[in-house]
């Protein structure tokens, strides 16, 4: 039985791929900017570089895992609403009268 993702699943889906991409272009960008600034061969500054690249850096890190924090706990909050509806259908099942095989 091939269910269909629920909206709260596609936007969670959708949340981490862009939070991947983001996360991935800002890292990207920012070390771009610090591997300039490093002394020739390896770039094409002085080696010297102000501490702003560094802080956003890790400030961006930073920001992103607590989104994944977040994110986490809303999949905990989904996956235990699942289980209550399963809950509550053993529970609907256990007082029917239907019989307990299969009739043939």
């Amino acid at each position: 039985l091939e269910v269909p993702p629920s909206d709260a699943e596609r936007a969670v889906e959708l949340e981490l791929r862009d939070l991947a991409e983001c996360a991935s272009a800002t890292w990207d960008t920012i070390l771009q900017q610090i591997r300039v600034a490093q002394r020739p061969p390896l770039g094409q500054g002085s080696g010297c570089i102000s501490r702003g690249p560094f802080l956003r850096l890790f400030q961006a890190v930073r920001q992103r895992l607590r989104r994944l924090g977040e994110l986490i706990a809303m999949c905990i909050a989904l996956k235990r609403a699942e289980m209550q509806r399963i809950v509550e259908g053993v529970h609907l099942l256990m007082e029917s009268d239907l019989p307990d095989g299969d009739v043939e």
